[in-house]
């Protein structure tokens, strides 16, 4: 490995742990949003719609800026505007400026993950490939544990819930400093051959479609498991960012593993076992009597969510003869919407429901992909 090549490496993965800064931190700023700005709790926890929805946006208008230019400025652009975002977010005072703020967030965050993965996907082939795109989940996961920790510390001592992008912000800052030092040697332009056609493998469909019920269900539980931890055994919410927390370690010791994993072994047989292990866990966070119990289950649960996100991105190219950044921004897109959509509909679940029924809808999403896999698996022997 050259050093362009590690430092192109570690530009990518770093863009991830931003990623899993967000998503880790989601459940523990919905409280404190609302509290600062005298809001009910769903009602800010359908505001990250909006930065849900600038990630969707960022991966759709990603084709086109990866078309028109290049990477390098793409990459620092789109994390230079993160910093700036992150700073009028820790400023703001106004509940209705988080929702442009939040929106401007998601679109660097969405161009800035698509980037991440063509990145990965010009510079790796084939098995090489596979290990580099999980490796994003264990920065991925990484994100997830380290910053939703000391967002809780913070709180704890009273310190403003905008620290939470605010520490995004700083990360950005470092990106865009290695994209000012790394040679981005690939043309993305080149692909234009191809044109911006997406070749619709079954494999490529499938696994849209199991990346928009995974994220959907994987963002549901993080949401709502610190406020269902605290309404349940009555714990403070340093306990439920502690579960948290130790969900993200197990996801990050997960996917450091499977880094390793997926080199030996089928891409598909590894995805069977850790959404069958997913499945599980989440039904039984509706049955755990204690929080010990629960904090056990969350080790469980941050095993199954360990690598999902790229394995499948990984799983789904490799059906794909010569995969580019169409495959990979569709990819993206199914995701996206997803998480588009979660904030919103988990709100209303647990509004007219519970959150305990949330669980269990996810429970059973998971149950699907593994239908949906197992079949595309019998429909590709019968056609070998």
């Amino acid at each position: 490995m050259t050093a362009n090549t590690f430092r192109l490496t570690f530009l990518s993965v770093l863009i991830s742990l931003t990623l899993g800064a967000h998503n880790g931190q989601l459940g523990l700023l919905i409280k404190p949003i609302s509290e600062f700005f005298g809001v009910s709790i769903t009602a800010a926890a359908a505001q990250f719609s909006w930065l849900n929805g600038g990630i969707l946006f960022g991966n759709v208008v990603a084709i086109g800026f990866f078309r028109f230019f290049k990477m390098r400025w793409i990459v620092a652009v789109c994390n230079l505007a993160l910093a700036v975002a992150a700073v009028f977010i820790f400023m703001t005072t106004s509940f209705r400026a988080l929702a442009p703020l939040f929106f401007s967030t998601g679109i660097a965050l969405g161009v800035g993950v698509c980037a991440a993965s063509t990145i990965l996907t010009h510079i790796w082939s084939e098995q090489q490939r596979q290990s580099a795109l999980v490796a994003q989940d264990a920065f991925f996961n990484g994100g997830g544990m380290i910053f939703p920790y000391l967002l809780g510390l913070l709180l704890v001592q009273q310190f403003s819930w905008g620290w939470g992008f605010l520490s995004m912000g700083i990360v950005a800052v470092v990106i865009v400093g290695l994209s000012m030092f790394s040679r981005f040697d690939f043309e993305t332009k080149s692909q234009n051959d191809k044109g911006a056609g997406i070749e619709w493998a079954p494999g490529l469909v499938v696994a849209g479609i199991s990346m928009f019920l995974i994220i959907i269900s994987q963002i549901s539980v993080i949401i709502w498991l610190p406020t269902f931890l605290e309404e349940r055994f009555e714990v403070s919410s340093i306990v439920s960012a502690g579960v948290i927390a130790q969900i993200y370690i197990a996801a990050l010791i997960g996917s450091i593993v499977s880094t390793v994993v997926v080199a030996k072994v089928s891409i598909q047989r590894f995805l069977i076992v850790i959404v069958s292990i997913g499945c599980v866990s989440i039904f039984l966070f509706t049955l755990v009597p204690t929080i010990g119990w629960a904090t056990v289950n969350a080790y469980v649960f941050g095993l199954a969510i360990a690598a999902l996100y790229h394995s499948f991105i990984a799983w789904g190219l490799s059906y794909i003869r010569k995969p580019g950044y169409a495959e990979v921004t569709f990819l993206y897109i199914c995701a996206g919407v997803s998480g588009t959509l979660t904030p919103y509909v988990s709100s209303k679940v647990v509004e007219n429901f519970s959150i305990s029924t949330t669980f269990l809808g996810c429970s059973a999403a998971y149950g699907a992909i593994l239908i949906l896999m197992l079949a595309l698996n019998s429909y590709s022997r019968r056609r070998a």
